[in-house]
């Protein structure tokens, strides 16, 4: 079913150009926010939480903001299952390459931690082209397994090795050349007795164990 999918409705929607794709968007926007109601209580409580001092009409412009984002997110994450090296490489670089070159000239492989900052389905599938280290990312996988290898496909088709945890090191000992491990840490815990709980923008947060543990 998830290979059904990905080949009569992801694939050649990821065909179509940005600018139709953002205007899609827009409807996403529309069905999300207006008639959908998606998290919307979830998202202005913590709206709220986090900026106390906030008008009503502040914390709603932020929620509209917050919604047009996550469709763009969208949209862009179905475009990168078949957009180009060079429509990439237009949008990502790296500042200060040196700083990890350094480690790659020594032969020792690195670890980057960032969170789901933007488009990260963009950042996972250009990375290998940016560092000479050989990238690896870390995953959750899909529960439709058949989904999950097509979407994995697409992510390495420029090099980065997908992986899920359980299974990294097999990958990392199979390398013959450093390697950069992108673990995004921002993911909901999935176990909150096992997690780390702060004060974060006024309310308890957890937060997973990964990179340390790695």
């Amino acid at each position: 079913m998830g290979t059904i999918v990905f080949y009569i409705v992801l694939y050649p929607l990821s065909l179509l150009p940005l600018w139709f794709l953002y205007g899609l968007s827009e409807l996403i926007y529309i069905l999300l926010y207006y008639i959908i109601g998606y998290r919307k209580k979830i998202v202005i409580n913590n709206l709220k939480n986090s900026f106390p001092e906030a008008s009503a009409k502040e914390i709603q412009k932020i929620t509209k903001a917050y919604y047009r984002h996550f469709s763009d997110i969208i949209v862009e994450g179905i475009k990168n299952l078949s957009i180009s090296k060079k429509e990439l490489l237009k949008r990502f670089s790296v500042k200060n390459p040196e700083l990890v070159e350094a480690y790659f000239n020594k032969k020792q492989s690195v670890i980057l931690t960032s969170g789901h900052f933007n488009n990260w389905e963009w950042l996972i599938t250009i990375q290998d082209t940016l560092l000479s280290h050989q990238a690896i990312g870390i995953g959750m996988p899909i529960s439709q397994k058949s989904l999950d290898r097509e979407i994995n496909k697409r992510r390495s088709r420029f090099g980065m090795i997908v992986t899920h945890s359980g299974d990294y090191k097999n990958k990392i000992e199979s390398l013959d050349r450093p390697y950069a491990l992108l673990v995004l840490g921002d993911q909901s815990p999935g176990d909150e007795r096992k997690s780390y709980w702060t004060n974060f923008l006024n309310q308890q947060t957890g937060f997973v164990f990964g990179t340390e543990h790695i």
